[in-house]
């Protein structure tokens, strides 16, 4: 397992800049994430609100982030650090569209 303050420092980022993706479709400020025992889960309002991805940062051997789509279909992306969440920016944009509706 890796070092704690490492995995929260990878999790801080990785939300920083899911909500940078998504603030181009909502207010930057309506981001909200909460910690489980296995990941972080993004939602778009409060932790009512809709998840928009989860982190799985904690395992020394792979790391990955989970899209929620919709039609209660879920995505894992497998990463090597918080930056590679860029590749699929247009994934993440898409779910924060659709996320607008519930809101």
């Amino acid at each position: 397992m890796e070092d704690q303050n490492q995995v929260a420092e990878q999790e801080i980022e990785a939300f920083m800049i899911v909500r940078a993706i998504g603030a181009r479709f909502v207010a930057a400020e309506r981001f909200s994430v909460r910690q489980a025992d296995n990941c972080c889960i993004v939602y778009v309002g409060n932790n009512d609100g809709m998840p928009i991805c989860g982190f799985f940062f904690k395992s020394a051997t792979e790391k990955s982030v989970l899209l929620f789509l919709q039609g209660r279909r879920q995505v894992r992306y497998h990463v090597e650090d918080p930056s590679d969440i860029l590749a699929f920016y247009r994934e993440i944009e898409t779910v924060v569209k659709a996320s607008m509706q519930y809101a």
